[in-house]
């Protein structure tokens, strides 16, 4: 098959979940014999794209300095055009297309426009909010004015489209795909492919001892350090956990939103922590697997998920996994219910989880060996693959 990939985001480079999932799938693909082409709006300029691209940066620097949330939608608007071109451009010059993969809504609505109808279009629904909702922020799109409600519109009318179809990486965001459109569309137009991993064979063996850090002796996070995934909540169990280890070491891995690392670094300070936590930025993939491999336990702080894709990672390489309850959680470790904790679970009961994984070996082993049954069921890189080409298939057959 000729599949085109589209996406808001660079992908080459980064190393968030959607990145990474676009990547290992369009790999897999490849693999099989299926050329995949990945459309995004940074690809080497086209006629047309130069324009978008000078028109989107001058209206980032007008929203900055403005404050007028109107550009950002201005800027949004760029990218859907410069993608619609893109993709228009390639399946008028290849002669072919079978399928349009989005990997989000933005991208989705330029492929329908794009394909009029001659190519069937899926997106696959990363989002764990309402999309229009995961553009809010400073220096984006304010929900008090009219651009908040332009881009609901557009978002909706994107969704509306019977030519469109959802991909959804868990049963709990069919649940919120009922709610933007309705539970019949949901369940006419959507279905459940779950993601899947496949780490590096050869991943590096000293990344932890680089850092210094004791193999097995710390508990890793990895995601980006912002206010929605939680990393604060840490602070609070440090200070608990300390009083049965007291050399517990938690590690922060992934990109640093200033803001959040320096009151992170001040309520640190405040209770005298700063040997039990350590910021290690932002890590190559192979790197973030190997620090997950070799720590005590993977630690999932964020209750604001769609799926999880880390979760999969860590125990991909046996390590143990416990998270604080999200929507999508019971997906992940239904058999292992014991390491998913409440928000509002005592501290104590959890240091003395973690407490428990470090010291009791058979514990962690059945925990370990629970997990990865789980992971090697469900959500192999193969298996994900193998469930996207039937699908593939099946649209290409409806079409």
């Amino acid at each position: 098959m000729k599949i085109i990939f589209t996406s808001i985001q660079h992908v080459e480079g980064e190393f968030n979940g959607v990145a990474c999932h676009i990547k290992d799938l369009k790999e897999e693909l490849i693999s099989k014999g299926h050329s995949v082409k990945l459309i995004n709006p940074y690809l080497e300029p086209t006629e047309y794209s130069k324009l978008f691209t000078l028109a989107r940066r001058f209206f980032y620097l007008l929203r900055k300095k403005t404050g007028i949330s109107f550009f950002y939608l201005l800027v949004l608007l760029c990218i859907k055009l410069d993608v619609y071109q893109r993709v228009r451009r390639f399946i008028d010059e290849s002669g072919k297309c079978d399928l349009i993969n989005a990997h989000d809504v933005l991208t989705a609505g330029a492929a329908l426009w794009a394909s009029d109808g001659r190519v069937p279009v899926t997106l696959t629904c990363h989002f764990w909010k309402s999309p229009w909702d995961e553009f809010l922020g400073e220096n984006f799109i304010n929900s008090n004015f009219l651009s908040y409600k332009l881009l609901k519109m557009l978002i909706r009318n994107t969704f509306k489209s019977h030519k469109l179809k959802f991909t959804c990486v868990s049963i709990r965001n069919i649940r919120l795909l009922s709610k933007i459109t309705s539970v019949s569309v949901a369940k006419a137009r959507s279905k459940v492919i779950y993601l899947g991993v496949r780490p590096n064979e050869r991943l590096p063996l000293n990344t932890a001892l680089k850092y210094g850090l004791k193999i097995g002796k710390y508990v890793v996070n990895v995601g980006k350090l912002e206010e929605r995934k939680n990393q604060r909540y840490f602070v609070n169990l440090v200070e608990e956990c300390r009083k049965l280890n007291p050399e517990i070491k938690f590690v922060f891995v992934g990109p640093e939103e200033k803001k959040e690392k320096e009151f992170m670094l001040s309520k640190i300070a405040e209770k005298g922590l700063e040997e039990n936590f350590v910021f290690l930025g932002e890590q190559s993939r192979d790197n973030v697997y190997s620090l997950m491999r070799d720590s005590l336990i993977y630690f999932h702080s964020s209750t604001n998920e769609s799926f999880g894709m880390v979760l999969i990672e860590a125990m991909s390489v046996r390590t143990p996994v416990c998270s604080l309850r999200y929507e999508a959680i019971d997906e992940l470790l239904p058999e292992t219910p014991e390491m998913v904790f409440e928000t509002n679970d005592s501290l104590q009961k959890i240091s003395e989880i973690i407490k428990k994984v470090k010291e009791d070996e058979i514990f962690r082993g059945n925990i370990v060996e629970k997990q990865k049954e789980t992971f090697d069921n469900h959500f192999t890189l193969s298996a994900m693959t193998k469930m996207y080409e039937t699908y593939y298939k099946h649209l290409r057959f409806i079409n």
